[in-house]
């Protein structure tokens, strides 16, 4: 008879997609928040007089807490299109080239005013084209008067409106009222000073864009022809600092902190290091969407290490995800949040089980099955939702993701230390191992993008993506209840 091994509990991974099963429903059912609420009350009565079904009604109950979060954002009065508005704008973004001439930033809408005269709150996005040569600085508030645009119906519509946008605008005339200096704003700051040390070493022009995108999440120097092949070859995520580069840092900051717990509160310090460090890395990119997500999310695993929780990492992440939806509801359908947590969750069920068959007294062959059976799953993992959201998915992605990921662990350190530490006397050692480890990655990269079969054309239904999901699921479960795996922890090899 096969033994079950020992169950891992986590709630939170039931709570969390029901949850987000919630949101969903609010997004194809348009309630009113008051339902939502009724709902929600309905379930803690049934729960509380039926004990028999009280987590039936605990779980309905949590399905209607995400509809009733959705709810709530969406009560702000919508902004009129193709309508003259009076409206107050804060500059969110530093300014981009737009592809239509001109340059062009996300401003946030503070408040509107239409021909009623009535004012009205948000805080909704827009992507802004001005007609001038400059833009205001990130935080500076405006008053102008334009028309919103709406976006074309497509799945691009709806990953901008997941992430807040409401449309396109144009300005040729508007007056500054101050600024406000944000967080983001500072971290943009700190971002331009970082590149500018970058500039600093003697690097070829495709190199030092991809160092600038991987190390600071600064892609305007790409060239098309480098995007396309990062694309074709599914090593985009490389070039948006997101949970790859962050996981890098988390693991590097514990491996070098790993006997500071043996002095006296070492165990405090070592997890405030490890945390300040993650979040250094968000704030030195910028603060962008993906960094600050990555970065919530090795923050509850590192909270998780430090209150002895590394037999959970499933009921860890999902704690993460459950924080950010409640945040932002609408992350659920942006594809960034979906392939981030889609790699994560496939590397946290599939790469115990898969490495404890493979592990071997070796150190360094250890190291190496791990990077690879990392990126295999993570691959796996995301390849519906890139199909999808993409149209294509890349085979030889599987192979390649380990040694692009191994290069982009030596290129992202070594940029870290030098935009912290731009000393001259190791220029030269910096700028020949940048140059080494991006140049190696760009070729493999390129000499993979011209193979025949590279890019497959592969555009699945929502309703394909679904059932592949829930296949996987279902093979998941099954793997957990008849493999036991060995290695109950994480540990740092």
């Amino acid at each position: 008879m096969t033994s079950r091994p020992r169950e891992i509990i986590a709630p939170l991974a039931v709570i969390t997609p029901t949850f987000a099963l919630g949101v969903v429903m609010a997004k194809w059912v348009e309630l009113s928040l008051w339902w939502w609420v009724v709902a929600v009350s309905v379930c803690m009565l049934i729960g509380v007089c039926l004990p028999k079904i009280r987590m039936v009604a605990v779980l309905v109950g949590v399905a209607a807490l995400g509809g009733a979060n959705l709810a709530l954002r969406q009560l702000d009065k919508p902004i009129p299109y193709d309508q003259t508005i009076s409206a107050t704008m804060e500059i969110a973004s530093a300014a981009e080239p737009a592809s239509w001439g001109g340059l062009h930033a996300d401003a946030r809408i503070i408040s509107w005013r239409d021909s009623s005269a009535i004012t009205s709150r948000s805080n909704r996005l827009a992507k802004v084209t001005f007609a001038s040569d400059t833009i205001p600085p990130i935080g500076t508030r405006i008053k102008c008067r334009t028309k919103i645009r709406p976006i074309a119906p497509s799945r691009y519509a709806d990953l901008m409106h997941s992430r807040g946008f409401v449309g396109y605008a144009t300005l040729s005339k508007y007056q500054p009222t101050g600024i406000n200096h944000t967080l983001r704003s500072r971290a943009t700051e700190i971002q331009q000073a970082a590149i500018r040390r970058l500039e600093q070493l003697r690097l070829p022009p495709d190199d030092r864009a991809v160092a600038e995108a991987m190390v600071l999440g600064y892609r305007r120097s790409l060239s098309q022809e480098l995007r396309q092949e990062y694309a074709d070859t599914g090593a985009s995520h490389l070039l948006a600092v997101s949970g790859l580069h962050v996981g890098i840092v988390f693991v590097l900051v514990n491996v070098l902190l790993l006997l500071l717990p043996a002095l006296p509160y070492g165990h405090i310090i070592k997890n405030v290091i490890a945390v300040a460090m993650i979040w250094a890395v968000a704030f030195i990119s910028g603060m962008s969407p993906s960094a600050v997500r990555a970065a919530t999310m090795f923050s509850f695993v590192q909270a998780g290490l430090a209150m002895s929780l590394a037999h959970s990492p499933l009921n860890t992440i999902c704690g993460a995800g459950l924080l950010m939806l409640v945040a932002w509801p609408e992350y659920l359908f942006d594809i960034s949040f979906q392939l981030s947590f889609a790699a994560v969750l496939g590397i946290t069920l599939w790469f115990p089980v898969a490495y404890d068959r493979v592990r071997s007294e070796s150190r360094v062959l250890n190291f190496v099955w791990s990077a690879v059976l990392a990126g295999i799953c993570a691959t796996v993992a995301v390849m519906p939702l890139t199909g999808y959201a993409f149209g294509q998915v890349s085979l030889p992605g599987v192979v390649l993701s380990p040694v692009v990921v191994g290069l982009a662990h030596i290129t992202l350190i070594c940029g870290l230390v030098w935009c912290i530490a731009p000393w001259e006397w190791w220029q030269g050692a910096a700028e020949a191992i940048i140059s080494t480890s991006v140049g190696l990655q760009n070729d493999i990269v390129g000499a993979t993008a011209r193979l025949p079969l590279c890019a497959v054309e592969w555009n699945p239904s929502a309703t394909t993506v679904t059932t592949i999901y829930i296949a996987m699921i279902v093979a998941t479960i099954a793997l957990r209840y008849y493999v036991k795996p060995q290695t109950e922890t994480i540990t740092f090899e």
